[in-house]
């Protein structure tokens, strides 16, 4: 028996026989094309499917772990005939041996194998693709998480710059940084050109230095949260975050990278909150909120750079109110967005002053009890038929989706306490619970989907 590699595209079924690697591990090797089953200059006999680079042909990277998943007619069919006929198949580009003898019972097709039909061998390996893809995920995010730590974006800015010299802008050993910087090569975060390194277009867009979409503090906070979770295990055994996930947290340079990496997320998603709070805000008298927890101030900074009647209050702990005010004074709206250091669970919010409270990402860290009684603080600081607006990654009702609801539930399993995603009923029965009428979802379309539950305290 032959193991025939398939991509299905025009014509017929193909061998290539006595291309070996560089170690001469194998005696027939692949060229990878389309799906990169192999890669020119390696094989891999773990995964035996391995791209020569990152998204070539809109395939799969075993190296990298990145996977399209759109679904590809592409599989590795045994077959005892080197050129037979597969129905429904193009031609196969490349024909490799298993990784190991076929003696062996893991290599061995079993009956059912031998007697299912091409079609079942796409499935087959198709599933066997995605889960890999899984499998190795972590080992992208992990290039992009070290060159955000190590500065490499920032220092190589909008050149080219040559290993060494980005050695000595980052104090890193040049054999080592070379190896993570051909990976993102790979994976399509940097170019290679003749005079060195440099960024691609979504790292000069995102990475390398402040912008709209800049993203490099929270690439560096992913680190912190990458360690986090590593334990994700022993957070399902215990039923609670594990000891060592705290261990950041006391530090004041914690608080202000968390804010930063959060302010990194909230910028480019505020202008849609601030369209979808639109029918809520008057536009012809003067307008108060206060935001609840509000870290950074993204939300209170573009509502108020988008109505010139409104003002709020940013309202947080005081080491997290230093960053804000830093962030709100750049913004240029300093004269209409305030701070005010306080602690919610101890503080009242305030007594009938405000129109519309801004509980974003605040109730997912509490437990129900410490919900309902923020929810009632929440009611007294609004004035009759003030809005409360609730934003947080609302879990399906039978909360096994969508998949960043999910994720993030998890997220909060290894970082808090208490902390857990809700549903949107769950919430929408929480503010009638604290005496708001009127609950209901509000979703916006756009670049960034925003969806909020919004309700008003009775006029």
């Amino acid at each position: 028996m032959k193991w025939v590699g398939v991509i299905f595209q025009q014509g017929a079924v193909e061998r290539r026989k006595g291309v070996q690697d560089r170690k001469g591990s194998f005696p027939v090797g692949v060229q990878g094309r389309g799906l990169g089953v192999h890669g020119k200059d390696q094989l891999a006999p773990v995964a035996g499917l391995f791209g020569r680079r990152a998204g070539l042909g809109g395939g799969w990277d075993g190296a990298a772990g990145l996977h399209d998943q759109r679904p590809r007619a592409a599989a590795l069919v045994p077959t005892r005939n080197s050129r037979r006929e597969i129905p429904g198949a193009g031609r196969a580009d490349a024909i490799f041996p298993p990784p190991m003898p076929l003696e062996s019972p893991y290599c061995r097709p079993s009956a059912r194998t031998r007697s299912t039909s091409a079609k079942i061998g796409v499935v087959g390996y198709e599933h066997r693709r995605w889960v890999l893809s899984l499998l190795w995920g972590y080992r992208s995010a992990r290039v992009l998480i070290a060159c955000a730590e190590l500065g490499v974006f920032e220092a190589i800015g909008n050149s080219a710059v040559p290993a060494d010299e980005l050695a000595r802008r980052t104090g890193t050993e040049v054999a080592a940084l070379t190896r993570l910087l051909n990976a993102a090569v790979a994976l399509g975060l940097l170019e290679r050109r003749p005079e060195g390194y440099a960024n691609g277009p979504a790292a000069l867009a995102c990475l390398a230095w402040e912008s709209d979409f800049y993203l490099g503090n929270l690439a560096r906070r992913e680190g912190v949260f990458y360690r986090r979770w590593a334990r994700l295990t022993d957070a399902v055994r215990q039923g609670t975050r594990p000891p060592e996930n705290v261990q950041d947290e006391p530090d004041p340079a914690w608080i202000r990278g968390f804010e930063l990496a959060l302010y990194d997320l909230a910028r480019t998603s505020a202008p849609a909150v601030v369209n979808a709070l639109r029918p809520f805000i008057p536009p012809n008298r003067p307008v108060r909120v206060i935001d609840v927890g509000g870290g950074h101030g993204a939300y209170s900074i573009a509502l108020a750079l988008r109505h010139p009647n409104l003002e709020a209050v940013v309202f947080d702990l005081p080491r997290v109110t230093e960053v804000a005010a830093e962030l709100i004074e750049r913004s240029g709206v300093a004269g209409r967005v305030r701070v005010r250091a306080g602690d919610f669970k101890v503080d009242a919010l305030g007594n009938a002053e405000f129109d519309l409270a801004l509980l974003f990402g605040v109730l997912v860290a509490e437990d129900e009890a410490e919900i309902n009684r923020l929810l009632r603080k929440a009611f007294a600081a609004l004035r009759p038929g003030g809005v409360v607006a609730v934003r947080e990654p609302f879990l399906d009702e039978d909360r096994s989706g969508p998949l960043d609801a999910v994720l993030f539930d998890l997220h909060m399993l290894v970082s808090t306490d208490l902390g857990r995603a809700h549903t949107a009923s769950e919430v929408r029965a929480w503010l009638e619970t604290a005496g708001f009428g009127g609950a209901e979802l509000v979703e916006a379309a756009g670049p960034e989907a925003v969806r909020l539950v919004v309700a008003r305290r009775p006029a």
